[in-house]
């Protein structure tokens, strides 16, 4: 049995759409959206919506819709495809839970998500509630910086830009970091990086700011962000890093490697003294 219908149109145009706006609602509809397709171009960090003349559009009825609404439709717009589906209520947020298995983020800590059990053979446990922020550490990206920091081995401070749950940071702390600084501008991974923090017990300054707006200077900077946004954000990336300390770098896509390596520039007595990568990502570390 099923707990609502979901009516899906195909090449609906902009008079369609406005009549359908209307009509639907009269004839029982909860709701109506647009199903979109996203682009993302490459080295950018924004997704964009394309928008098409004719659109598919989901109505949501809590009854199959009438007969006689769905005759109209086919009437006076015969270029609209229709589709009906039944579906059944769920707790996504549950549904995702049941996926979400604590696993090793390197050799000797695990990530555990805090509604999970502590495995046997995890000796360093990082708790983790990613609510609605980016971030649960299954990334390959996220792997490949865990595991470089872990075998840089801890120094004076960490700079950790884009912390989004926190993940990094508190392994930082748990590495041994005497001074760990994350930065994080939206406002609901902050508020679930705080918790993060709290949950694990660690100290971590979470900074609101742009890196460009910071002054301080780290021993260890890490930036696990998109290759166009490390591109772009360089200058200010080296800069927050102190004399002698590394700038780890991760979020490279392999097929844009010579790319990224052009665009982001080292001085000459400079050079990149790591490569690793994770399936299709790159992580590259330097001494500055």
């Amino acid at each position: 049995m099923s707990d609502y219908f979901v009516l899906r149109l195909h090449s609906v145009n902009q008079r369609a759409e406005e009549w359908l706006s209307q009509e639907a609602f009269a004839s029982g509809a909860l709701g109506m959206s647009e199903v979109l397709n996203f682009s993302q171009p490459e080295g950018e960090e924004d997704v964009f919506a394309q928008i098409s003349d004719e659109r598919t559009l989901d109505v949501y009825f809590e009854q199959s819709p009438p007969h006689a609404f769905l005759q109209r439709i086919q009437s006076l717009f015969p270029g609209i495809s229709a589709k009906l589906t039944g579906e059944a209520n769920k707790d996504w947020l549950a549904e995702w839970k049941k996926g979400f298995k604590p696993f090793a983020i390197t050799s000797r800590h695990w990530v555990v998500p805090s509604w999970c059990e502590t495995p046997e053979e995890a000796r360093h446990v990082i708790r983790i509630d990613p609510g609605m922020a980016f971030g649960t550490g299954t990334h390959e990206t996220t792997r490949l910086v865990a595991r470089e920091l872990e075998i840089l081995g801890p120094h004076n401070s960490l700079l950790d830009v884009g912390t989004g749950t926190g993940i990094l940071a508190i392994l930082g702390r748990q590495l041994g970091f005497k001074k760990v600084t994350a930065t994080e501008l939206e406002p609901e991974a902050r508020r679930v990086a705080h918790e993060n923090f709290a949950l694990n017990g660690v100290q971590v300054e979470l900074d609101s700011r742009q890196v460009e707006d910071l002054k301080d200077r780290y021993s260890v900077v890490v930036a696990n962000i998109i290759d166009g946004v490390l591109v772009r954000i360089q200058d200010s990336l080296k800069a927050r890093v102190k004399p002698g300390g590394w700038l780890v770098v991760s979020g490279i896509i392999k097929e844009r490697e010579q790319e990224f390596l052009k665009g982001f520039k080292l001085k000459p007595n400079q050079k990149w003294r790591v490569r690793r990568e994770d399936g299709d990502w790159l992580l590259f570390a330097v001494q500055l």
